[in-house]
């Protein structure tokens, strides 16, 4: 009689031999690790603003403004960003720059230059063709008189008035800490250094420097839009999503431009 062999008991997987309560835990925590590698790769898009305007300052509190596309006495309407929409202030000009506490530098369409202060417009002597202010307060132009490459780069000292820096520009920016910035005449950027300036690689046609000490720059390439945007990390310009002619950046980060259409976008990087 032939023996009948012996059932011997199947090797269990690894899996088999998990509990099944555990199961549901360990798909949940597989989930939560694809969710955040999902979000943190996910690129928010630009979001479009009502209106269009043609340049643009944020102030150290975040409050931002822009000279509109309609035209008044000085050159183009100025609006500040409310809860509301655009709220149009009086005054006209073609480049704006907001200090603290709800003052405004500007140039107008003469050359003149101009103050907000709760009184009003407060016009200051000399002339110029851009202006920045810093969040300590520093005030520089480029002035009305052409120079070398681009105009002749000013620093407002009071009760002395505008002084004269050495070197030349076409746009100019100043970091929180009173430091000036410039791009002159031929897109070389140059930043002020212990009296002298010190040229950084790369070609803008803008720089504009945030409240932590951001740094962007409208590049000198063209795109659909105005101008590639690049951003200054670890010594070195990166390329960042989006063109523009114009752009500011607010204390949170948010980055505000204008195309070339004069249309405004924000982004929150």
């Amino acid at each position: 009689m032939t023996p009948i062999p012996q059932a011997h008991p199947r090797p269990r997987s690894p899996m088999t031999m998990i509990n099944k309560n555990l199961l549901p835990h360990c798909f949940s925590f597989v989930f939560a690790i694809i969710l955040i590698a999902l979000l943190s790769n996910t690129t928010f898009a630009w979001e479009q603003m009502p209106g269009s305007a043609i340049d643009i300052s944020i102030s150290p509190e975040g409050d931002v403004y822009v000279l509109g596309t309609s035209h008044t006495q000085g050159g183009n309407s100025i609006f500040k960003w409310t809860e509301d929409g655009w709220m149009e202030l009086p005054g006209g000009g073609v480049s704006i720059a907001a200090a603290s506490d709800g003052v405004l530098w500007l140039v107008d369409n003469r050359s003149h230059i101009y103050r907000f202060i709760e009184e009003g417009w407060q016009k200051m002597p000399g002339t110029a063709s851009d202006i920045a202010v810093g969040h300590d307060g520093s005030v520089f132009i480029t002035g009305g008189t052409r120079c070398n490459s681009g105009r002749e780069i000013y620093k407002f000292i009071p009760p002395v008035g505008w002084t004269k820096i050495p070197g030349c520009g076409s746009k100019i920016s100043v970091s929180p800490e009173g430091v000036p910035w410039v791009v002159n005449s031929k897109g070389e950027v140059f930043k002020y250094n212990n009296g002298g300036w010190s040229k950084l690689e790369g070609t803008a046609v803008k720089i504009v420097i945030g409240k932590n000490d951001e740094i962007w720059a409208i590049g000198a390439t063209s795109c659909p839009g105005g101008h590639e945007l690049f951003r200054y990390v670890d010594q070195g310009w990166v390329k960042m999503d989006g063109c523009a002619v114009d752009i500011g950046i607010a204390p949170d980060n948010t980055i505000w431009v204008i195309n070339s259409k004069q249309e405004i976008f924000r982004k929150q990087f």
